[in-house]
C-alpha cells in the first residue's frame, strides 16, 4: 500500500495507478473469459 499512497501524491500518477489496477484486472478477467467460452464450445 505505501506504493499507492506515493502514487496518489501526485495527479499524473493517481492517473497512473487507476490504469495499472485496470490493467491488472483485465490481464485476469480475459483468460478467465476465454476459458469459460471456450469450454462451452467443448460441452
Amino acid at each position: 500500500r505505501p506504493f499507492l499512497v506515493a502514487f496518489l501524491q501526485d495527479a499524473n500518477n493517481g492517473i497512473l495507478a487507476v490504469q495499472t489496477i485496470r490493467n491488472g484486472m483485465m490481464a485476469a478477467t480475459l483468460p478467465s473469459t476465454m476459458a469459460v467460452m471456450l469450454s462451452s464450445l467443448i460441452v
